[in-house]
């Protein structure tokens, strides 16, 4: 009946462990949960997507690469805290900007911006 670590719980970082779901998106960065490992696998917030393949080919990649709009604008708190010297700015970081002439339709300007992450871990022996 209970749940233990291996479903995404550390029950000692909270008072009541079985009120929150670790599955849920909501909760992903919650302190009850252990660092977005659900399933045995590690979830990532809204607004990061994962390189899992090349482009055009159906390999995967060697390492892991995350794409997000500039500085994590528009992710959880938790995210943009966990980096230092971000400062996300709804109106400077959008990923995109798209702009039409109103009577023809015809597409003046298009801006996408996204930033590349590569999550490292830290190495015994490296500072």
């Amino acid at each position: 009946m209970g749940r233990g670590r291996e479903e995404g719980r550390l029950p000692e970082q909270c008072k009541d462990p079985f009120v929150v779901d670790c599955s849920l998106q909501q909760n992903l960065c919650h302190d009850c949960c252990n660092k977005s490992y659900v399933g045995g696998t590690y979830l990532v917030p809204p607004g990061i997507f994962p390189l899992v393949c090349y482009p055009g080919r159906l390999q995967p990649t060697p390492f892991s690469v995350m794409y997000s709009p500039p500085h994590f604008v528009y992710s959880p708190p938790e995210m943009i805290n966990s980096v230092v010297g971000l400062h996300p700015d709804n109106e400077t970081h959008r990923p995109m900007v798209y702009h039409h002439e109103p009577y023809s339709g015809s597409v003046i300007e298009v801006f996408y911006r996204l930033q590349v992450s590569m999550p490292t871990m830290p190495v015994k022996g490296v500072v």
